[in-house]
């Protein structure tokens, strides 16, 4: 995800293409690339993560 992507991604962001999300922490998402569950950039895993809360109604 580009900084650009990034920036139309998450809107009025608290954070930026550098900071880790307070929800997602890189730790998570490094675990999960580790295990070989994700190939996702963090920031891509993020989006993703935060779609698949929002159907599972966890957000």
């Amino acid at each position: 995800m580009t900084a650009t992507e990034f920036d139309e991604a998450f809107p009025g962001a608290e954070f930026d293409f550098w900071d880790s999300h307070p929800d997602y922490p890189v730790e998570d998402w490094q675990w999960e690339v580790s295990n070989d569950d994700t190939r996702l950039g963090y920031w891509g895993w993020v989006k993703s993560q935060m779609d698949a809360d929002a159907e599972s109604g966890n957000d």
